[in-house]
C-alpha cells in the first residue's frame, strides 16, 4: 500500500483481496479476515482504533481466529492522493492522505493439512 499509494483491503491494481493475497502465499485457510490502518505513528494507537471500530473490534477479539500476521510499513516521503475505495468495488473514488505509517493484520483460521482430521 505505501509503494503503491493506495489504502484499503482491495488492491485496484490487481483486484485481489485478503484471502487472494493469503491463498497467494500458499496460506490453507478456513477463514480470514483483515484490518489496516494508515496514519496512526504506533501500535497502540491503531489498536485503540481498531477496539473502538465494531468490525475491526470482531476481527480482533474473535475465537475462530487461531493465527494471526502483521505488517508495518513507512513511507516518509508519502505524498497526498493515496487512492482509497469507499464503497467497495475496487475502483478508488478518492483521494486522501498523506499517511505515512501504514499498518495491516490478518486473522486466520488454517485448514487442516490433512482433509481427513
Amino acid at each position: 500500500m505505501a509503494e503503491r499509494g493506495f489504502f484499503d483491503h482491495c488492491d485496484p491494481d490487481t483486484g485481489s483481496l485478503p484471502w487472494e493475497r493469503v491463498e497467494g502465499a500458499g496460506y490453507l485457510w478456513r477463514a480470514v479476515a483483515e484490518n489496516v490502518a494508515a496514519g496512526q505513528a504506533d501500535a497502540e494507537t491503531v489498536v485503540e482504533r481498531w477496539l473502538e471500530s465494531r468490525g475491526h473490534r470482531e476481527n480482533l477479539l474473535s475465537p475462530r481466529f487461531r493465527e494471526a500476521g502483521a505488517g508495518y510499513a513507512v513511507d516518509p516521503d508519502d505524498r497526498a492522493g493515496v487512492r482509497l475505495d469507499r464503497d467497495g468495488d475496487c475502483d478508488p473514488d478518492r483521494r486522501g492522505g498523506p499517511y505515512s505509517h501504514y499498518w495491516t493484520m490478518v486473522y486466520a483460521d488454517p485448514s487442516p493439512t490433512d482433509p481427513g482430521s
